[in-house]
């Protein structure tokens, strides 16, 4: 079996997995006006919904594709400004509001595939301490807080919310974040205080953990592996 036939099957198995887990754990649809009557919740509960994004950046996720302005651990993103690509052409950070807790790069223009992309956003906090930062990305990804790498995952995996959980010092009033990931990929991010009890929006959560000349080693859950051969 060549190489795209079986990354192409690692890919179906990944999405029927995913989905199958998601019509498992779908919650009931809830209607626009009740959500107005939803009562407000501490932010840092919620998920992130509000970015500023660039891309796609003809990059992989080991390069720095930021270098020349400040580079991934110094950027400051700001709506409007202008970001150089290693071509010699440039992209403008814009806002995305996200509608739901998982975020895309649905409007980015250019070809994705192979490429990578960035997401920026700003925290307060009242004051500095621990917090828990919880994240979740179809394939790869990497994180800075505060330009410090906090986060770096390889590998094809399926989104599932807060399946990343780290934690980290943030300081009092603003803290930046910073993802990159695929620019044709997802993923969601929040942060919650220390200590915390997280529920598991989903049970199922494939990864591939382990590629073998004749099959592959799928990672459904925390702790659970399954081996699928060769077909």
């Amino acid at each position: 079996m060549s190489k795209r036939v079986q990354l192409s099957l690692l890919t179906a198995i990944l999405l029927s997995l995913s989905s199958n887990a998601g019509a498992q754990t779908a919650p009931a649809p809830t209607k626009f006006k009740d959500e107005l009557r939803l009562p407000w919740q501490r932010g840092e509960r919620n998920f992130l919904r509000l970015w500023l994004v660039a891309g796609p950046f003809p990059c992989s996720l080991e390069t720095d594709c930021l270098i020349g302005q400040g580079g991934e651990a110094g950027i400051q993103a700001k709506d409007g400004l202008e970001q150089k690509r290693a071509d010699g052409t440039t992209v403008k950070w814009h806002s995305q509001k996200s509608w739901g807790d998982t975020v895309a790069f649905d409007d980015l223009t250019g070809p994705k595939d192979g490429a990578v992309a960035y997401a920026f956003t700003k925290i307060s906090r009242a004051a500095a301490g621990k917090a828990l930062l919880l994240l979740g990305s179809e394939d790869g990804v990497r994180v800075w807080l505060n330009g410090k790498p906090v986060l770096a995952k390889d590998g094809v995996r399926s989104l599932t919310p807060d399946e990343d959980r780290v934690e980290v010092d943030m300081n009092a009033g603003e803290n930046t974040l910073l993802l990159k990931l695929s620019a044709a990929r997802s993923f969601s991010a929040r942060v919650l205080e220390p200590g915390s009890v997280v529920t598991p929006r989903a049970e199922i959560g494939p990864s591939i953990v382990k590629l073998l000349p004749d099959g592959f080693t799928i990672k459904t859950d925390v702790g659970a592996e399954r081996t699928q051969p060769e077909a």
